[in-house]
């Protein structure tokens, strides 16, 4: 029961938020964790940071989730939009791939244990867009767009939404105002991009493999929270990310860049991490991420010519909250299940 009931959580929870660099989600117009970050971090106050997001610590960060009676309401924010485009010529034959994602998302997720047992429950508002679309590949052209618009609504199976589903093709379209439903984790890997690693939240795992590493400084304000920045500067981004993304272009556009062609066409303003501890039971009370990067390479070789752009900004958080989620709808049975 212990070890269903600690899984329960981390599907509900961390296979819901964290960061993907394929799918992302960008820009509150609001910090969520704020605080005077103009102090690198001692090297005590460092050390402690290690402490609160080491393996040992991972399973309790958001308290003992297998005593009866914990409970936890997180809110879940993500809203922005990334652009990836690829354009190749190569013996007089031109494909233009486009893909893109339009996200405003504030939903809250109530979590207790009853009796052994997780009880979960969320509530809130989605606005999703995402759309792709790929010329010259082949004879027939490529076009799909889909997005939901309405009121949202999450059990420990699915993800409700009640209003606007719309999708578009390159030889259909379709909308209608309805009540639908996706399973949990598909919901959240479109609506709050995902790791699937097993740990609640976040993926500590990317926390950890900053520390120490050369372009990384740590600020701290523990005035009244402890708070952390944890900021990267360009190099430290692409030493993280570089290999996934050019993975990323040469599958959509069959062509190959590597750290140093991102790095020399660059648009670099910050790459910000952030975590919140209770200053006395140390729990985790938020998390956030703020991305906003871009650039633009064009070259040609071997009578290949190529232009690609890719533009992110991205601010995702997840912060602990007095508000609970809303009651559920009493229709739920009836909303129609869909594949997302």
């Amino acid at each position: 029961m212990n070890k269903f009931l600690k899984r329960s959580v981390i599907i509900a929870l961390c296979a819901g938020f964290a960061f993907s660099v394929i799918a992302l989600s960008a820009c509150s117009e609001k910090d969520l964790i704020d605080g005077n970050f103009r102090t690198e971090a001692t090297a005590e106050q460092l050390a402690e940071v290690k402490e609160l997001v080491s393996e040992e610590n991972a399973e309790n960060i958001i308290g003992d989730t297998q005593s009866e009676g914990w409970s936890y309401n997180a809110r879940f924010v993500s809203n922005g939009s990334i652009d990836f485009d690829i354009n190749v010529t190569a013996e007089d034959k031109t494909a233009d791939i486009t893909t893109s994602v339009d996200l405003d998302t504030d939903h809250t997720m109530s979590l207790s244990n009853k009796d052994g047992t997780l009880d979960a429950r969320g509530s809130g508002k989605v606005d999703y867009a995402s759309a792709f679309s790929a010329k010259g590949l082949s004879e027939k052209d490529v076009k799909y767009e889909q997005s939901y618009k309405g009121q949202s609504y999450s059990d420990m199976r699915n993800f409700y939404i009640d209003g606007t589903v719309k999708q578009v093709t390159e030889n259909s379209e379709y909308s209608q105002t309805s009540k639908i439903k996706l399973e949990l984790t598909d919901a959240f890997e479109q609506f709050f991009p995902a790791y699937e690693n097993g740990e609640v939240f976040i993926n500590l795992d990317v926390i950890r493999s900053m520390f120490d590493e050369e372009g990384v400084k740590v600020y701290i304000d523990d005035s009244v929270d402890f708070k952390v920045k944890i900021s990267l500067d360009v190099n430290a981004w692409l030493d993280m990310f570089a290999e996934e993304l050019s993975e990323t272009i040469s599958q959509m556009g069959g062509v190959t860049i590597d750290k140093e062609d991102m790095l020399e066409n660059c648009k670099f303003k910050h790459v910000d991490y952030f975590l919140q501890f209770d200053k006395e039971t140390k729990l985790l009370s938020g998390y956030g991420s703020k991305f906003d990067v871009s650039f633009n390479i064009n070259f040609e070789l071997n009578n290949v010519a190529a232009d690609i752009g890719f533009d992110m900004n991205l601010n995702s958080w997840m912060v602990k909250t007095d508000t609970p989620a809303a009651e559920l709808p009493e229709d739920l049975d009836s909303y129609q299940s869909i594949i997302g």
